[in-house]
């Protein structure tokens, strides 16, 4: 596959620690939860600068790196978090240098490897070019190969005609369409408790097809476009490390047995 222009990358790591988590220890961010001698969100921002496709990141949420710097040439920009995904998303995408693609990353993905990083961006790029300009790229990771990979972990799957998904925790974006999107997902969101709305919002043959295991990826691109007024593609993606994340205890324990243990690091003088 070709070698792609180099990306900005947002990584969102402004969630405080909660639930299950907050039995892992006195750390108020689940990015800072510390693995293996450092902190979790350290591990998305070495597979970032490592994948070389990536020329900066930005980061919304603790001041990681004044604790931990890291020693690449990728700079790394930390902002002060907000409240909510969507203020801390606009932050974000207001530090970017110019309106080109970017990535948007979870800061809880402590297992994300350099390599898929640098596939995902190639082929979300490749992906972006056979249709002709979309807005976003979001991976489809295939339940048996995370299955294979992490047995024990615990996924929320859906499935399509073509198999059995999971969904990863990075995207490929143009920064206007997510701003633009805002105010659609959030009209969505307003319906989630009330599944009337909802089902009519999404349409009622597409909710039986997908129940009858009948609905095809082709046509949730459709919907999720007219619903969000984005041009999407789903990428089948065969890289389960994209998309286990923490967000309970079991999890952290899980990624802590899979990462190798890394010496303490310091903070800056």
């Amino acid at each position: 596959m070709p070698s792609v222009p180099k990306l900005e990358a947002i990584v969102l790591a402004g969630q405080r620690t909660k639930g299950t988590l907050a039995a892992a220890g006195p750390e108020p961010w689940e990015a800072l939860l510390p693995i293996a001698g450092q902190p979790m969100v350290g591990y998305v921002l070495e597979a970032l600068a490592a994948s070389g496709v990536v020329r900066a990141v930005h980061v919304v949420g603790p001041d990681w790196e004044r604790r931990a710097p890291l020693d690449s040439d990728c700079p790394v920009t930390v902002l002060a978090p907000r409240d909510t995904l969507w203020e801390n998303l606009d932050i974000g995408l207001a530090a970017l240098a110019s309106s080109d693609p970017a990535l948007v990353v979870t800061g809880d993905i402590p297992l994300l490897a350099p390599a898929t990083v640098r596939e995902f961006a190639e082929a979300a790029a490749a992906a972006d070019a056979a249709a002709g300009g979309v807005d976003i790229v979001y991976p489809l990771i295939p339940r048996a190969i995370v299955e294979q990979e992490y047995p024990e972990v615990h996924r929320t799957y859906f499935r399509l005609q073509e198999g059995v998904f999971t969904g990863g925790n990075l995207f490929w974006v143009r920064p206007a369409a997510l701003t633009a999107l805002r105010a659609h997902a959030e009209r969505l969101l307003a319906h989630r408790k009330s599944p009337g709305k909802l089902a009519g919002d999404i349409g009622w043959g597409v909710l039986v097809r997908y129940l009858l295991r009948r609905l095809k990826l082709a046509e949730v691109e459709r919907v999720a476009g007219r619903l969000l007024a984005v041009r999407g593609v789903g990428l089948v993606f065969p890289h389960a490390d994209a998309g286990v994340d923490v967000d309970k205890l079991s999890d952290l324990e899980l990624v802590r047995r899979h990462v190798a243990p890394k010496a303490p690091v310091l903070p800056h003088a």
